[in-house]
Formats: C-alpha cells, structure tokens, sequence
C-alpha cells in the first residue's frame, strides 16, 4: 500500500492576522533571509495575494508583488511594517494562536 502525501502550504495555517504577527517574529528570530522571502510569499497567499495584503498593511503593492526579488534589507523592512501592522492590540487574550510557528517553520524548512 503506499503512502499517501499531502501537500503542507504554511498559509493554510495563518488564518488570522495574529498568526502572522506571530509566524513572522518568529521568522526574524531564527533569520535566515531565504526563508524570511518564503515567509512574505506564505504571508501575502495566506492574505489573499499581494494585492490584499497591500491594501491591509498600507505597503505598496510594488513592494510587495514580487518577493523573491527583493534584498535582505527590503525583507526586513517589510516583515518589520507586517509585524506592527499584525501586532495584537490590546487585549492580550487575542495574541492566542492556533498553530506553533516554531513548528510550523521547523516542517516548512524541512520541505525546502
């Protein structure tokens, strides 16, 4: 019998914003800036595209549009405006995540 995969996408597991605040301080905690790039894709899927996640965060569309062509210091500055853009307000109760993004990281770079 063989095994049956399927297919892991790191954005079916950013279903709220705080998730992504969460999953991209994490990214920055463990930088490496070939995965902080696959962290913005995942972000900008999981948000509904580039276009959306412009229009959310109040970032230009032309920053976002195309993230594996931007430099580590062009990375960091947009996780950096998604994480205050993401940050929980407030209440701390609604920082609760569904998922662990160290875990979430952890398989996302074992498929890479």
């Amino acid at each position: 019998m063989a095994l049956k995969t399927t297919e892991f996408k790191v954005a079916d597991y950013l279903t709220k914003p705080v998730d992504v605040f969460h999953y991209l301080e994490a990214e920055l905690e463990e930088y490496e800036p070939k995965y902080l790039i696959l962290a913005l894709e995942e972000v900008a899927e999981a948000r509904g595209g580039a276009d959306k996640l412009s229009a959310e965060s109040g970032i230009p569309l032309s920053e976002l549009a195309r993230p594996a062509a931007l430099d580590d210091v062009a990375a960091l500055s947009i996780a950096h405006r998604l994480i205050e853009v993401y940050r929980p307000k407030a209440n701390p109760e609604s920082s609760e995540m569904t998922h662990s993004p160290s875990k979430t990281i952890g398989v996302a770079r074992e498929l890479v």
